[in-house]
C-alpha cells in the first residue's frame, strides 16, 4: 500500500512540473507582449516623424509660393530678367537641399522601422522554437514517466497476486476438502480468487489515472 501511495505522490510532483512549466511559459508570453508594445511605440514615433515630414513639405509649398509672389513683384517692378533667375536659381538650391535632407531622413527612418521588424520577427521565431522543444521535451518526460509508474504499478500488483494466489488457493482447497466439496466447486473458487485479484489490479490502476 505505502509503494502505490508513493507512487500517486511521484505522478502527482510530474503534475506540479507540468503547471511550473505552463506558468513560466505564460510570464515568457507576457514579456514578449511587453516587447510588441515596445515596437508599436517606437512605430508610432516614426508615424509622428512622416506626419512632421508632410508639415516639412507644406512649408516647402508656402516656400514656393513666396518666391512666385516675389517674382510676380520683381515683374512688376520691371525689375531685369537676370535678378528673376537670381531668384529661381536661389530656390532652386533650397529646394534641392530640402529634398536630400527629406530623403535621407525618410531613409533612416525605413532603415530603423525595417531592423525593428526583423528583430521582431527574429524575436519571436526564437521564442516559438523554444517554447516548442520545451513542450515537445515535456511531453516526452511526462509520457516516459507515465509509462514507466504504470510498469511499476502493474508488475507490483502481478507480484501481489503470484505471491498470494497459491496461498489462497491452498486455503481455498482445504477449506473445501474439510467439507468434502466436488472438484468442480474448488476449480470455480480458484477462479473466483483470480478474478477477485484481476479487478483489484484494475482498479489500482484506474486510481492512479493509467486506465
Amino acid at each position: 500500500m505505502d509503494g502505490f501511495i508513493d507512487k500517486f505522490a511521484q505522478r502527482k510532483n510530474a503534475q506540479e512540473m507540468i503547471r511550473a512549466n505552463a506558468m513560466a511559459e505564460a510570464e515568457e508570453k507576457e514579456r514578449m507582449a511587453l516587447r510588441i508594445s515596445e515596437y508599436e511605440m517606437a512605430i508610432q514615433e516614426m508615424r509622428q516623424c512622416s506626419l512632421q515630414n508632410i508639415e516639412n513639405v507644406e512649408k516647402v509649398r508656402e516656400l514656393l509660393e513666396a518666391s512666385l509672389r516675389k517674382i510676380e513683384e520683381v515683374q512688376k517692378k520691371e525689375e531685369t530678367f537676370d535678378e528673376i533667375k537670381n531668384i529661381l536659381a536661389g530656390l532652386k538650391v533650397q529646394l534641392a537641399e530640402f529634398s536630400k535632407e527629406q530623403r535621407d531622413r525618410l531613409s533612416e527612418i525605413v532603415d530603423k522601422q525595417r531592423e525593428l521588424i526583423e528583430e521582431q520577427n527574429g524575436r519571436m521565431q526564437e521564442l516559438m522554437e523554444s517554447q516548442k522543444t520545451a513542450l515537445e521535451e515535456l511531453v516526452r518526460g511526462t509520457e516516459d514517466f507515465n509509462h514507466k509508474e504504470a510498469v511499476k504499478v502493474y508488475r507490483n500488483v502481478q507480484a501481489v497476486i503470484e505471491a498470494e494466489l497459491p496461498k489462497q488457493t491452498e486455503e481455498i482447497k482445504n477449506a473445501m476438502g474439510e467439507k468434502s466439496a466436488p472438484r468442480s466447486l474448488t476449480v470455480i473458487g480458484v477462479l473466483t480468487l483470480v478474478g477477485v485479484f484481476a479487478n483489484v489490479a484494475i482498479e489500482v490502476l484506474r486510481i492512479l489515472g493509467y486506465l
